[in-house]
């Protein structure tokens, strides 16, 4: 599907490239024919530069209608089958606890296996819209290994990578623990509750950042160059006052981080960031109803058999 979008994108590029050539030569053609002559046969060469800049016009035009028919079917079809997966993903989880079968191993298996289809569904979605490598992940906070609440300082919360999408390198596998105030972005998105956190271009960031004071752009990976120079990160989360009591307060209860990026600087140019962070945000919304029933089952489950799940 990817292989037949690319084609279909540069197929358009080059016949409105060989249109527009074509438009600019017979422009120069009655350039030169208006400073040498006069007449009939100057008349004909400003009909053909004007046939041929009608005609590169509307190609311009159908281009851009057939751009937007086909993002349209990449969207429609992928988001169908993220909220598809989440949805089949919950109420299979209903089912198992309704029929008093679930355990936390069984929990932990359904969720990394419906969270592995929805990762790969969003970097498929956004790999065909930019005509670009894009790789997705989840970050999650791992439980306490006893069972103790987590610590009181957001910036000393860890984070593990839940799931990534099947594009990433083999080397960015792992379940390595991240500390939140180790990390720019995951400070900004889970300390100071930021909505989103991205970067068109992450060295210049870093750069930019330098030069104003703000220090550097701290990351947990100090490989990173080698796997993506462009992100988009959104927090997996909702506001407080909407959660059961126990949850209640002020704020956001946030389960985790939705992560997108490339080893592009073009996939996502500045003026479309906002578009592709509203659209990680709808991921993220839904990837909350999921995750917090997941969150929910292994609770309950740990409060009966007095353990803590190993997530």
């Amino acid at each position: 599907m990817l292989d037949s979008a690319v084609a279909k994108y540069r197929l358009l590029d080059f016949v409105e490239l060989l249109f527009g050539f074509s438009a600019l030569g017979a422009l120069g053609l009655g350039i030169y024919e208006l400073a040498q002559a006069s007449g009939y046969s100057t008349l004909g060469y400003w009909v053909v530069v004007l046939s041929g800049v009608l005609l590169a016009t509307l190609l311009k035009l159908f281009k851009l209608r057939k751009v937007a028919e086909m993002r349209l079917k990449v969207f429609s079809k992928w988001f169908h089958a993220f909220t598809d997966t989440l949805r089949n993903g919950y109420y299979h989880l209903m089912r198992l606890d309704g029929g008093g079968d679930l355990t936390a191993a069984m929990v932990v298996e359904a969720a990394r296996e419906t969270c592995q289809t929805a990762v790969d569904l969003v970097s498929t979605l956004l790999s065909e819209s930019t005509d670009e490598t894009v790789c997705v992940s989840i970050k999650y906070f791992p439980p306490q290994p006893d069972g103790t609440p987590g610590p009181e300082a957001p910036d000393d919360h860890v984070l593990a990578t839940l799931v990534r999408s099947r594009n990433s390198d083999p080397a960015r596998v792992g379940h390595n623990l991240m500390r939140v105030g180790d990390n720019t972005g995951f400070r900004l998105l889970v300390t100071y509750q930021y909505n989103q956190i991205w970067a068109e271009n992450l060295e210049s960031m870093g750069e930019e950042m330098k030069r104003e004071g703000l220090g550097p752009f701290l990351t947990t990976n100090p490989n990173w160059r080698s796997f993506y120079r462009s992100f988009i990160t959104v927090p997996i989360r909702i506001n407080r006052t909407l959660l059961r009591a126990e949850r209640a307060g002020v704020g956001y209860h946030i389960l985790g981080l939705l992560c997108a990026d490339t080893l592009s600087t073009s996939a996502w140019r500045g003026d479309e960031l906002p578009a592709y962070s509203n659209l990680l945000k709808a991921f993220a919304d839904a990837l909350y109803i999921y995750l917090e029933k997941v969150d929910y089952s292994l609770t309950k489950l740990s409060r009966s058999e007095g353990q803590t799940p190993n997530a």
